[in-house]
């Protein structure tokens, strides 16, 4: 039997495409409590990496696992819209068509990328979320 593959080198091999993404700061699994401000005061743009355990599965019914479908979302943040879209954008450079593990190509999941500011936090911050899949 074929053992199923594990997830931890992909997820460290995809946390480490978005710390290689200049002048984003990037947090794993973890909100910052205090992120680094710009000079006019507002978020610096920032990432937030969380990783899924994945969904294991086979090729045939009552088959034991092979295969893993692995995942991961990532919050991306700044003090406007326009430093939100500009980490979203710098995130899918970095990630989309990327091979973390040499074997799959990391897609982005087919879902409404939609960013929301919260103002309840000092100083505010706009966020949304993107979702990559890979098959291992």
């Amino acid at each position: 039997m074929t053992p199923l593959p594990t997830v931890t080198p992909v997820a460290d091999a995809t946390y480490a495409l978005l710390q290689a993404i200049e002048h984003l700061n990037v947090y794993d699994t973890e909100l910052p409590t205090d992120p680094p401000l710009d000079p006019d005061g507002r978020v610096h743009p920032y990432a937030v990496f969380f990783p899924s355990g994945g969904n294991a599965f086979g090729d045939r019914l009552n088959d034991a696992p092979t295969e893993l479908r692995w995942g991961c979302r990532i919050l991306f943040v700044g003090g406007d819209k326009t430093r939100a879209l500009w980490a979203l954008d710098k995130i899918r450079a970095a990630l989309t068509g990327k091979r973390p593990t040499g074997g799959a190509r990391l897609k982005e999941v087919l879902d409404d990328v939609t960013i929301r500011t919260e103002t309840d936090v000092v100083p505010s911050r706009t966020s949304g979320s993107i979702l990559y899949r890979l098959h291992v």
